[in-house]
């Protein structure tokens, strides 16, 4: 219940639940194991199950391993991001902490990979745009786990937006060159 509850606040209150995140100790293992995964899963599996219902001769094969890729790129967006997020930090005046910047990057994620589920029906697909509401879920959690002044942290998440995109093409490339469109 609690990657439920977690998920709620991200996506209604993050700026109060930026400060709950802060105070916990939470490991990488755990990270992963109980938020990142599951979302990484939300954001592929409900595309697997839209090409098995609507597109006919589609070989399910062929659907599993787009899923299982999809999904091994999703963490890899997110512990790149994390990286970054890393990096970046003293250049807006925040403090570097790995642990902190994968936790901007899992619980900033949560609307971009919830958003995967409109994917179950093709026609829904345009509503994954509602994903950008990660933006600022982002942007509101570099001042509270990163530390960086609030007046920073809309050039932070600028930058870190470039960099996403950068990186979302690279692994878009990489997925697409193994799965070309039909």
């Amino acid at each position: 219940m609690a990657f439920v509850d977690r998920v709620r606040s991200m996506l209604l209150r993050p700026r109060q639940e930026w400060q709950v995140i802060d105070g916990e100790q939470t490991s990488v293992a755990d990270l992963y194991r109980g938020y990142i995964v599951p979302l990484a899963a939300i954001a592929n599996i409900p595309m697997a199950i839209g090409s098995l219902l609507f597109s006919p001769g589609v070989p399910a094969g062929s659907v599993i391993a787009q899923t299982v890729v999809g999904f091994v790129l999703s963490l890899a967006i997110v512990h790149i991001t994390a990286l970054a997020i890393d990096q970046l930090a003293p250049r807006f005046g925040g403090t570097r902490s790995l642990p902190q910047a994968l936790k901007v990057s899992a619980y900033g994620f949560t609307a971009a990979f919830v958003s995967g589920i409109f994917s179950i029906v093709p026609a829904l697909g345009i509503l994954g745009i509602l994903g950008l509401y990660s933006l600022y879920q982002i942007y509101t959690g570099l001042p509270v786990l990163m530390k960086t002044p609030l007046e920073r942290a809309l050039a932070y998440t600028a930058v870190l937006v470039v960099l996403i995109v950068i990186i979302t093409a690279v692994l878009s490339a990489i997925y697409f060159t193994a799965f070309p469109p039909v």
